[in-house]
């Protein structure tokens, strides 16, 4: 992370994903900060560095579980 925000990368951290919105060249994020601030973030990338917890996969049901 420290290399990505070395980067340019806007890095965010104790950060809730409560809405994801693809558009053509565009993605919208709802997010609720650590300090329970709402925020709504427009990029041209997302990146799921959520690792285990896939936050993309979880809200699109994709992610799967194996015993």
């Amino acid at each position: 992370l420290d290399h990505s925000h070395e980067n340019g990368a806007e890095v965010r951290e104790e950060t809730e994903v409560k809405k994801i919105a693809f558009a053509a060249d565009r993605v919208k994020i709802n997010i609720e900060t650590s300090t329970r601030e709402n925020e709504t973030i427009e990029a041209r990338y997302l990146l799921d560095c959520s690792g285990r917890q896939t936050v993309l996969g979880n809200f699109y049901n994709l992610k799967k579980t194996y015993e």
